[in-house]
């Protein structure tokens, strides 16, 4: 049946028909529905655009379709679901909007350190699966990052390459350090201030030009020298 408003309403102006009331706002009708009277759906003329309250009896949700498919509810407690994505136009404010923001920063945070390990982890395969070089031409204290590595000498002349202290370079337990001595002149593992090399008859000269050592911490300032070496 067609409703026939009144012509000309004021703002608060009311028609009845039925159990339904509708209330002029100023911009349109607004109904409401009296006790024993129901009004659950607000739908276009073939139904699959709608807002609908409580599908089932009491449920307390909201629900908002469009081309037949369900795209929002609004639950007793306030929560909203959105079935679809969010685009939104303008600025995001509240409390809720903030957390979810934080959350964001903390998970993109978390992938870059994610990333970072990646590219940490990539370099140490390819550090175990092709070894380190590191060549000297003069007299040189060991570092940090030389474990690990084969530290070759390449000079016609003597050369001494020295283990520092613990004080100095806090090497691991159990690193080990290879030396090649490339050149003609005499490679020389000397210990630094407070540190011992244990060897065979305590050599620590490498016996021959393209001859090899290996260097085994085994504890603060006590050190394995294994390999073709003479006195």
């Amino acid at each position: 049946m067609a409703i026939d408003f009144p012509n000309a309403p004021t703002v608060g102006d009311t028609y009845t028909v039925g159990n339904r009331t509708w209330t002029w706002s100023g911009t349109g009708w607004e109904v409401t529905v009296t006790a024993g009277a129901t009004l659950n759906k607000i739908k276009d003329t073939d139904g699959d655009t709608r807002i609908q309250a409580e599908e089932s009896a009491d449920e307390d949700i909201l629900r908002f379709d469009t081309a037949g498919t369900e795209r929002m509810t609004i639950g007793a407690s306030g929560g909203v679901i959105i079935n679809e994505s969010l685009t939104v136009n303008g600025a995001l404010s509240g409390t809720t909007v903030s957390s979810i923001q934080s959350d964001i920063s903390t998970a993109q945070s978390d992938i870059s350190t994610a990333q970072s390990d990646i590219t940490t982890l990539e370099t140490d395969v390819t550090n175990i699966n092709q070894i380190q070089w590191n060549t000297q031409t003069a007299n040189y204290t060991l570092v940090l990052s030389d474990a690990g590595k084969i530290v070759r000498s390449n000079t016609s002349s003597a050369i001494t390459f020295t283990v520092p202290p613990e004080s100095s370079v806090a090497f691991p337990d159990g690193t080990q350090i290879l030396f090649i001595q490339q050149g003609a002149g005499q490679l020389t593992i000397a210990a630094g201030a407070g540190v011992t090399l244990r060897s065979k008859d305590n050599n620590t000269k490498l016996s021959a030009a393209h001859c090899g050592a290996t260097l085994i911490k085994l504890s603060a300032d006590v050190w394995y020298l294994l390999g073709d070496l003479t006195a």
